[in-house]
This record gives C-alpha cells, structure tokens and sequence, in this order.
C-alpha cells in the first residue's frame, strides 16, 4: 500500500494502524494496550476507531491532492477543510469524554490505551496546521498527561535521532527467535532497543518477546 506507519518484521511488513496494534498487544509482553473492564475497552476501541474511521480518512493527503489537482482549491481552501473535520470530529471525541461515569486520568483507563495512542498524534497533527483545541479541556487534560510520559515524548517525531523535519519514516524491527531448549520458541531481547508492553492472560512462557532495532521509537515503546 506504501502506507505509513509500516511494521517490518523479518522482511514482512504490516501496515494499516489497528492490525498494528493488535499484533502488538496479541505477541508483545508488557501492560496491555486496552482497558481490563470490557465495556471501558469496548469504548476505547470505539474511541480510537473516531479517530481512525471518522476523522484520519476525510483529512488525509490523498484527498487533499485530489481537491487541488482535479477540483481547483487552494492552500486556503484544503485548510479550511481539514480545520473542519478537525473540529468535528473532536467535538465528538469531547463529548465521549464528558459522558464517561468515572473521570480517568486517560482516555478510559489509569494508563494510556488504544484511546490515547490514536489520540495525542491527531492532537500533534492539528497543532501543526493551527486548529485552536481551547474548546476542548478534557482532550487537552489527557494529551498533556501522555505528552509527560517518555514513552509519548521520546516517540514525537521532533525527538527521533534522524528527523530532518516533516517527512516520512517507517518503524522497523525484528522477531529474534531464542535458543531456549526444552521450551517453546521464544524471542530473545535485540541490542539497543527497547521493549513493548503487552498483557493479557497468557504468561511470559507462552508469549513471543522482541524489540526494536531501528532507532526510530514508537509511541508503544
């Protein structure tokens, strides 16, 4: 598709962010990337999935070029679009966050989930065409409070040892089985890198652990 984000695992590459972070919560040891309580997980899917469905695909490039190549508008005109939709979409994203019976400190959780990772990299996203986000305090509370976790921080681009500014740039690492007899394959730990958390009812024996060895992180790290 050549698409980003893409994740290269030993020459194969999954694109496409929710197939992404499934298969980062599915092999990846660590705290799980969804709510424990099935209804609060239920709403952080659904939460992540506004971000993903209503508002990433009506803002996106592709579009934006197909209005100035075929449809005539301006620089101004794609802005305004984009302002819009930004809007619109985060008005609803507002008030999902109003409506929750418990005021979590996160999207639906006291950690960051699939809410919060789709969220702060919209949020990034409109502060760099200059939407005005005042009118939405909660939105604001949650990405200042991911921002001051180093997970968040070490993966905004700006802080990525190789960005040259706006561009493109892929996350690669790699599956390094272990040599563990006895037991079932498993991964061992790859230089330099760090690992991703993960969590569910299986233990560590029975789940596959690997890192990173780009020098690129991500907001999963």
């Amino acid at each position: 598709q050549a698409l980003l984000p893409s994740l290269e695992i030993d020459g194969e590459i999954i694109t496409q962010s929710t197939a992404q972070i499934e298969f980062i919560e599915e092999t990846f040891d660590g705290p799980s990337l969804f709510p424990d309580n099935p209804i609060q997980c239920a709403r952080s899917r659904a939460f992540s999935q506004g971000i993903a469905c209503d508002i990433h695909p009506v803002i996106g490039p592709k579009l934006q070029r197909k209005f100035q190549a075929e449809h005539g508008f301006s620089k101004t005109d794609v802005l305004a679009w984009y302002q819009y939709w930004m809007h619109h979409g985060f008005e609803a994203l507002e008030e999902l966050l109003r409506r929750r019976e418990v005021q979590t400190p996160f999207c639906y959780d006291d950690k960051p989930t699939v809410a919060d990772i789709y969220l702060v990299p919209q949020l990034f996203n409109a502060r760099r065409v200059g939407v005005d986000l005042s009118a939405y305090p909660l939105i604001l509370e949650i990405d200042e409070r991911c921002r001051a976790l180093p997970a968040f921080d070490n993966a905004m681009p700006q802080n990525q040892p190789d960005y040259p500014g706006p561009s493109r740039w892929r996350i690669s690492f790699a599956l390094v089985p272990g040599s563990a007899a006895g037991e079932r394959t498993k991964y061992r730990l790859l230089r330099g890198a760090r690992s991703i958390p993960h969590s569910s009812g299986k233990s560590n024996e029975e789940r596959p652990r690997c890192q990173f060895i780009t020098k690129r992180r991500i907001m999963l790290a």
